[in-house]
């Protein structure tokens, strides 16, 4: 899965674009975006999707990739 970068992109397009990945995560479906910092923003409306998963890791050039998920049905 490689990540969309949008480091370059100016507010509010990452958030936008990331939202909208949320909304069209399917069952098993993963996304990833590389930002250049981290969201504070982002993260309560992340938590008010219920199926949705994210976690972050930071880059070594300083940018932080935010990892999307929705987990299988069982």
């Amino acid at each position: 899965m490689p990540a969309q970068d949008l480091r370059n992109m100016a507010p509010p397009g990452p958030i936008e674009i990331i939202l909208n990945a949320a909304d069209e995560l399917q069952a098993g479906d993963e996304a990833a975006f590389i930002l250049p910092h981290f969201p504070g923003p982002l993260i309560p409306l992340l938590d008010d999707y219920p199926l949705i998963q994210y976690r972050f890791e930071t880059g070594t050039d300083g940018g932080v990739t935010l990892y999307l998920s929705r987990p299988a049905e069982d």
